[in-house]
């Protein structure tokens, strides 16, 4: 009996060394393995440091259109969407107005013709409205002191759809800080383009054919940010 035991568990530590290493070979590397361990549940803070650290390498080409914000700027193409070879994109999933504050000076390098800013979503998973409208109008002014001749434009956050989407934010809040956002528009004299109406439903939610995760848009969604953008990115 114990030989048998012995078998098996022996025979056991070679399937599970045998599988262990097939594992590796498909992930790519021990050093790999290692370094998805040592980054454990810090996916998205890896990706925000690979794509600050693309952005910094980048040449700081002048005059162009900076689209800048979080994931929902990331994802798209917005010189293709928009038809316009002068856009740059300057998105980071995740980013919240914190992130976006620490990488104004990169920004600035570029001495941008036009900034449409989307931003403050992520940041009602942490902080208060006050807090991130507070965060929100520090930006506008670091924009306006290091890029006078700039045109700002502030985008409204866009609704999100709870069905898909359990995440610490409400779109209640929402629409406090967009009404936020449209006031600091009007008293620094910025456009404000409100994306948040032509993408929200009877309850305020974000339509369910714009988004599968009820946040990150598709190709719909998209579609609405062209429609509403083009007169201000040509003007």
């Amino acid at each position: 009996m114990r030989k048998r035991l012995l078998f098996l568990s022996l025979a056991f530590n070679i399937l599970f060394i045998g599988g262990v290493i097939v594992a590796i070979c498909k992930i790519g590397s021990p050093r790999y393995l290692y370094y998805l361990i040592k980054h454990r549940g810090q996916g998205i803070a890896v990706l925000q440091e690979q794509r600050a650290d693309l952005f910094k390498m980048l040449p700081a080409h002048k005059q162009r259109i900076v689209m800048l914000g979080n994931s929902i700027t990331a994802l798209c193409e917005w010189a293709e969407l928009l038809d316009n070879p002068n856009i740059i994109n300057r998105g980071i999933i995740g980013d919240g107005t914190d992130d976006i504050l620490e990488r104004l000076p990169e920004v600035a390098d570029v001495e941008p013709e036009k900034i449409f800013l989307l931003i403050g979503v992520n940041d009602l998973m942490t902080y208060p409205t006050a807090y991130i409208l507070m965060n929100y109008e520090v930006i506008v002014l670091s924009i306006l002191k290091t890029c006078p001749k700039t045109k700002l434009y502030l985008e409204s956050i866009l609704p999100i759809h709870h069905d898909f989407r359990r995440a610490g934010m409400r779109n209640e809040d929402i629409m406090i800080l967009n009404q936020g956002i449209q006031k600091l528009a009007q008293t620094h004299q910025l456009t404000y383009i409100d994306l948040h109406t032509p993408m929200k439903d009877s309850t305020n939610a974000l339509q369910t054919r714009l988004s599968k995760d009820g946040i990150h848009l598709n190709a719909a969604g998209y579609q609405i940010c062209k429609d509403t953008l083009r007169k201000y990115i040509s003007e």
